[in-house]
């Protein structure tokens, strides 16, 4: 099986943990190079809250987590919610 950790840059995987009427709870995990990974939970419906990070992140990853959150509340909303979405991102 092939390593989630990628040779440059971030993957970000989202496992949903519920889902119902109001949105979706996902566990956020993020894979940097060299075996770097962190996670937090995330809550998805109207508003997207993030709680605290197990370690924190660098900022360019922590805005991109927050806006795929975002984007995936918005175009779920109403809808069913996937059970996993994994998106990887170059170093801005």
């Amino acid at each position: 099986m092939a390593s989630l950790h990628p040779d440059n840059g971030a993957r970000v995987v989202l496992e949903r943990e519920s889902a119902g009427e109001a949105g979706a709870r996902y566990r956020v995990t993020v894979y940097e190079p060299d075996a770097v990974t962190y996670w937090t939970l995330a809550q998805l419906g109207d508003e997207v809250s993030i709680d605290e990070w197990s370690a924190e992140p660098a900022p360019w990853i922590a805005v991109f987590v927050e806006r795929l959150l975002k984007s995936h509340a918005k175009k779920h909303a109403g809808g069913p919610w996937p059970r996993k979405v994994t998106r990887w991102r170059e170093e801005r």
